[in-house]
């Protein structure tokens, strides 16, 4: 599925992670779109994805409101942004608006867990099992919805990945 010259919004894009990984591992000339409501993060992320050769554009809006047309990538990404939406799943529906047909979204959240709960403590944002996460993707328009366990450490006891595809 992967093609050559493929669209990708990540949504809340923060310091670029999720969009280098995308790029250096899975597609090279991929065109991210970094979207985030924090001058600060986009600009970070700029340098990042400036500094790795990444083809990209930034814009600052909410995830919420995206200002885009309808089916108009061939993917999103989205690390964490989930879990600090007042309305998850108002926030999931727009982000799935922007997803061609059939095109996937990758999605990373705070498991709900021991240490979730120490993260949502901390930082005031909610967490997700599995079951709630797939619910919500269902919901929002996704299918053929997948889990993906990240690498062991800790960020696989923190974390975990679901894709899905627009229908």
């Amino acid at each position: 599925y992967w093609q050559d010259n493929m669209t990708i919004c990540d949504c809340g894009i923060g310091t670029a992670a999720f969009s280098l990984a995308f790029a250096q591992t899975i597609n090279p000339t991929t065109h991210i779109t970094g979207v985030d409501i924090s001058p600060g993060m986009l600009k970070i992320a700029h340098q990042k994805l400036s500094q790795a050769n990444v083809n990209h554009q930034i814009c600052q809006s909410d995830v919420r409101r995206l200002p885009f047309a309808d089916e108009c990538f061939d993917g999103v990404i989205s690390a964490h942004v989930l879990e600090h939406l007042p309305n998850p799943e108002q926030g999931l529906k727009e982000i799935v608006r922007v997803l061609r047909p059939g095109a996937p979204l990758i999605l990373a959240v705070t498991q709900s867990n021991l240490i979730g709960r120490l993260i949502q403590w901390r930082w005031g944002n909610r967490c997700f099992s599995q079951k709630e996460l797939s619910e919500l993707m269902y919901k929002a328009g996704l299918i053929d919805i997948q889990y993906f366990p990240l690498p062991v450490g800790l960020t696989r006891l923190m974390s975990f990945v679901y894709i899905g595809f627009r229908s």
